[in-house]
C-alpha cells in the first residue's frame, strides 16, 4: 500500500505502508511486496506465521478468503491483522491499514523464508 497523495514517480521509502498495520517502511527493516503494491512487514509477518501455520488452518469459513498479496482468489485460509494492529504500527503514525486486507497460507510461508534468508545476511555483516 502507498501513502496516499504519494508520487509515483518520486516515492520514498515512508511511502510504503504494510497493507496490514499501516506502518511505513524505515528502508531498513524487512518488508515484503506482492502484487499490485501490497506489502507486508515483518512483524506482521512473523505473527501471520505463528497463528496460521503453527495453529494450522482454520476450520472458520470466515477465516477464509482472498490473498491480498498473490491475488489468489480460492478463499483458502488466510491470516489477518487483529485489529488492523501490530506493534510496529502502534510507535508510528501510519494511515489506517487497508480493510479487509489477507494473507494465504503459501505467501506466508514463502515470505517468512525470504525474511529468514535475508536475516541471515544482514547478521553476516
Amino acid at each position: 500500500m502507498h501513502r496516499p497523495g504519494s508520487n509515483p514517480d518520486a516515492m520514498s521509502p515512508d511511502d510504503i505502508l504494510c497493507d496490514f498495520c499501516g506502518a511505513p517502511w524505515d528502508g531498513e527493516s524487512l518488508m515484503v511486496e506482492g502484487h499490485r503494491g501490497s506489502c507486508i512487514c515483518e512483524p506482521c509477518l512473523r505473527a501471520a506465521a505463528a497463528a496460521l501455520i503453527a495453529a494450522g488452518a482454520p476450520e472458520d469459513p470466515a477465516s477464509r478468503g482472498d490473498c491480498t498479496l498473490c491475488l489468489r482468489t480460492d478463499r483458502s485460509p488466510v491470516w489477518r491483522s487483529p485489529n488492523g494492529s501490530s506493534e510496529a504500527a502502534e510507535t508510528s503514525a501510519a494511515p489506517a491499514p487497508a480493510t479487509g486486507a489477507a494473507a494465504c497460507r503459501g505467501c506466508i510461508r514463502r515470505s517468512v523464508r525470504l525474511l529468514d534468508a535475508s536475516g541471515s545476511d544482514r547478521d553476516a555483516e
